[in-house]
């Protein structure tokens, strides 16, 4: 009977589960509700992954998972028994269960052996490193109060700020302003007062005005420049403060919207970590991490990890 590998990525605002056969195959994908149940509580993250296996359940009706991993933001190391229990416990039934970090599973998905590093920024930021004794370490991860350097929650609030100043007059001029009026339909800024706080603007939200950033910095703004710049570099130091801990140079694993859609950002970051430390390379994973979930699911129920299983894999 063929057995199958169920990974999951939960975000802070989404999880991305997919199913694999033996090969590595993808045979089926759903989107949901987030499941870190520290944002979400444990009851609404447990329904939201359920609702996640009944879409499935709808996809492919023969699967029977066979091993089940599932990264979550809500951790930084390798969940315990108890954890497990709780989460699992009458939402997935199968031989084996097991939850980490969303980091864990995003060093998974670089496929490579030994010593690595990998970093993520999405909404929020957080870079990991494996020893060659498998131990994994973390830098960052403090969230959008304390830290989440190099985010998009940073950027876009950064971005808003700054077309605020300007349309104040506290600061040079900048497409911000535009910006600003053009995405949130208003034409004096003093309306976002109520946009923003009545009720509370969701972080996710916030995070999403760094496209626009962007957009002003491709289309030359300066300011938009600058603030992409200093995101890019404050992630960048975070690596480096990561990376130091290695005794000789690592390969770099770099994942997330900010690094995978924005060629600016990517540059900005790799030239000011090469100008402080040397690494093997820096590279996008060749995987997204809920595919590195699956390989978790494959080592941890057995499975020898073949060329073709890594190869297949890659494809999606």
């Amino acid at each position: 009977m063929e057995k199958y590998f169920l990974g999951a990525d939960g975000g802070g605002t989404k999880t991305t589960v997919r199913v694999a056969d033996s090969r590595g195959k993808i045979v089926a994908e759903v989107v949901g509700g987030s499941i870190n149940y520290y944002s979400e509580g444990l009851s609404r993250a447990r329904e939201n992954m359920a609702a996640i296996l009944t879409e499935l359940k709808k996809l492919k009706p023969e699967i029977e998972i066979y091993s089940a991993f599932i990264g979550m933001s809500a951790l930084y190391k390798r969940a315990t028994e108890k954890e497990c229990s709780d989460f699992f416990t009458g939402v997935i039934d199968a031989p084996f269960t097991l939850m980490d970090s969303d980091l864990f599973i995003a060093l998974e998905a670089m496929a490579v052996e030994g010593e690595c590093a990998v970093m993520i920024c999405g909404t929020g930021s957080m870079v990991a490193g494996r020893k060659k004794d498998g131990t994994i370490f973390v830098k960052g991860g403090y969230g959008y109060i304390l830290g989440d350097e190099g985010s998009g929650y940073n950027l876009g609030l950064a971005g808003i700020k700054r077309g605020i100043s300007a349309f104040e007059g506290a600061k040079s001029e900048t497409k911000l302003v535009e910006a600003l009026q053009s995405y949130y339909k208003v034409n004096d800024l003093h309306e976002l007062i109520d946009i923003f706080y009545d009720p509370p603007m969701e972080r996710s939200a916030i995070a999403d005005f760094a496209k626009t950033v962007f957009k002003c910095a491709e289309d030359g703004d300066k300011a938009a420049i600058e603030l992409v710049k200093f995101e890019a570099e404050e992630a960048a130091l975070t690596a480096c403060a990561l990376l130091k801990e290695f005794d000789s140079p690592v390969s770099l694993g770099v994942y997330g919207g900010m690094f995978q859609h924005h060629k600016i950002y990517l540059e900005f970051f790799a030239d000011k970590l090469n100008s402080i430390i040397k690494t093997k390379e820096i590279f996008l994973l060749p995987m997204p991490p809920v595919n590195g979930a699956i390989l978790a699911a494959m080592k941890e129920s057995g499975i020898n990890i073949t060329r073709e299983i890594i190869d297949n894999l890659k494809e999606v």
